[in-house]
């Protein structure tokens, strides 16, 4: 059950959302440092909008790597009611994809500009063992799962 009206809107026009564990040749997984704390890239996936390329444009935008995704790792179904509406109802899927980085440039080479001029909330980095200040979302379970492999 969701008690923010402005969270299930957001929900009930997504088909859900795409996370994306890039793993390096070490076995570490690359994070990025989002307000909520590390977590794996993710983004809503829009109806009708393709996943894989959804998923591989969302990590380009937030770390300026190219990715190969190798496969789904994990789906889940989730369904959402709006708090005191009996009809309200959504459902919305989490699609979790395995990857490796490539080695090629990306359309995203300005983003060391922009994180060496300002302040950027959504720094990435490898980790060998979870973080301490991990976000406590749908995703943090992968994270875990994919460190301990």
């Amino acid at each position: 059950m969701v008690d923010d009206r402005g969270a299930f809107n957001g929900h009930e026009t997504w088909a859900g959302t795409a996370a994306v564990a890039v793993l390096n040749d070490d076995g570490d997984v690359l994070l990025v440092n989002g307000p909520e704390g590390w977590r794996l890239p993710a983004s809503p996936v829009k109806a009708g909008d393709d996943w894989a390329a959804v998923a591989r444009r969302w990590v380009a935008q937030k770390t300026g790597l190219a990715v190969n995704l190798d496969r789904v790792e994990r789906v889940q179904r989730t369904s959402y009611r709006l708090a005191g509406s009996a009809t309200r109802q959504t459902t919305g899927y989490d699609v979790v994809f395995r990857a490796r980085p490539l080695n090629e440039p990306t359309p995203m080479d300005h983003l060391e500009a922009k994180r060496s001029s300002e302040r950027d909330e959504w720094a990435d980095d490898w980790f060998a063992s979870v973080p301490e200040r991990a976000a406590d979302d749908a995703f943090w379970g992968d994270v875990e799962w994919f460190l301990e492999e």
